[in-house]
């Protein structure tokens, strides 16, 4: 891919995966994205993180907000709605750290386990 970029990283080829993006950059780490953040994030020029931030929630929050149009949400329902999101957001990432980590209670983690998991997975470090 000719001098595109994803944040301050610089695209090597791509592929595509049903409805997301395999992304390889030249210093050769990998990361996969949904086809519609690809559409609004890559770019000619690198970008640094506010940036990217931008390219990344601003489209969302447009999409947000159109749905609550289409739904006609009543503004006295806007606080009542994001909160209902956000802690719905929460148990879903809470829930999910449970099934990782195969426990209950994620502070009863243990280092075998974290060796477990990173064994499996792998560190997650961008360079």
């Amino acid at each position: 891919m000719r001098n595109k970029y994803y944040g301050l990283k610089k695209i090597k080829g791509t592929k595509w995966t049903g409805d997301s993006v395999v992304m390889e950059f030249t210093d050769h780490t990998f990361e996969t994205i949904s086809k519609k953040m690809f559409d609004v994030t890559v770019t000619d020029n690198a970008s640094d993180a506010t940036k990217m931030r931008e390219l990344r929630v601003h489209p969302v929050a447009r999409e947000v907000l159109q749905l609550l149009l289409d739904w006609d949400i009543k503004i006295s329902e806007v606080e009542y709605l994001t909160t209902l999101v956000v802690e719905s957001i929460n148990k879903n990432i809470e829930e999910a750290t449970k099934g990782l980590w195969d426990v209950t209670n994620v502070e009863e983690r243990t280092m075998q386990q974290v060796d477990k998991v990173m064994k499996k997975y792998g560190p997650k470090t961008n360079k």
